[in-house]
């Protein structure tokens, strides 16, 4: 919202943001001063929907949350609720029953059966991948968004990703993966099989929210190239008990997980990379582990067309560029 992007700011003044974003001083002291009550409004929802969420002791969804608020008298949104179970870390747990087993397979694990699969290594892609469109998406709950992770020979070229919301956060650190909206990595694998490249992606009405944000590495010889932001937000927020300040370059040569401030957007080793209407935000108290809105090292050809953010916490710049 606007109003709450302008009182965050500390370099202008209310009025000269007001005269920017063509909206009147009047309307945003009255936000403010009735912020105290929508807070309160907020926080007695919450405290309604974990009501709803205990009665069924763990297993109710969003749908059977929402049923029990409206049949209170209350009124329950599905994404609104939705958003605020995740929020506060409410999932359902649901006991699965065992499927039991139409065939017996105990007979068909002797060394009379052939076993297709055995000694297969399949160590890399078959082909270059291109011309490859996803639309429409809503991505929730995962440890990372949308993934192009080239670790082998092939190429990835022409992708397009538009119109998608996103929401991940960190997991366990044995999944690859460590809240990326938004991931788009080349990097060998091991030593004499080198990656292939990827070129021309686009990634326009993009919505992310985490805590972590996007990524992009290539290689100094195999650089990452023509990737285009357009219309882009990522919003980042500390979660209580989460890791932070970690970057997943897994697998690769090297160092998998490497240790420094997430930034909103990271770009490293990269060529010809376009940001156009990007906004990066922070939610919550400033947090140790994030750091910059953009950070650009060793990457040429870097073109900005309406880019939004300011630094996590004080003491670090809002963009970073380095040579290595």
């Amino acid at each position: 919202m606007i109003f709450s992007f302008i009182k965050e700011q500390e370099n202008y003044s209310v009025v000269k943001w007001a005269e920017f974003f063509e909206v009147s001083t009047s309307g945003y002291y009255t936000w403010e001063r009735e912020r105290a009550e929508r807070l309160e409004r907020d926080r007695k929802y919450r405290e309604e929907v974990r009501e709803a969420f205990n009665s069924g002791k763990g297993t109710y969804g969003v749908d059977r949350v929402c049923g029990i608020m409206r049949r209170t008298g209350m009124k329950a949104n599905f994404l609104k609720v939705k958003r605020l179970m995740d929020e506060m870390d409410l999932h359902s747990i649901h006991k699965r029953r065992r499927q039991r087993s139409l065939t017996d397979s105990r007979k068909s694990r002797g060394d009379g059966y052939e076993n297709l699969v055995r000694d297969l290594e399949i160590t890399e892609p078959f082909g270059d991948f291109r011309n490859i469109l996803v639309d429409s998406c809503v991505i929730t709950n995962s440890n990372r968004g949308l993934g192009i992770q080239l670790r082998d020979s092939g190429n990835v070229e022409h992708v397009r990703y538009t119109n998608i919301h996103i929401e991940t956060r960190r997991f366990s650190n044995k999944w690859w993966g460590h809240a990326e909206p938004i991931y788009v990595t080349s990097l060998d694998r091991s030593a004499g099989k080198g990656a292939g490249r990827i070129r021309d992606v686009y990634f326009g009405g993009i919505v992310c929210n985490g805590s972590n944000g996007a990524y992009i590495s290539g290689q100094k010889d195999r650089p990452v190239e023509d990737v285009v932001f357009d219309n882009v937000s990522v919003e980042m927020k500390a979660r209580p008990g989460e890791d932070r300040g970690e970057c997943d370059r897994r697998p690769c040569i090297g160092e998998g997980l490497v240790r420094r401030d997430s930034a909103g957007i990271y770009c490293a080793d990269a060529k010809n990379v376009t940001l156009r209407h990007v906004r990066v935000t922070w939610d919550g108290a400033p947090a140790e582990g994030f750091g910059a809105a953009l950070e650009v090292v060793g990457s040429e050809g870097l073109k900005i067309e309406d880019f939004t953010g300011r630094a996590s916490r004080k003491g670090i710049k809002a963009i970073i560029r380095r040579q290595a």
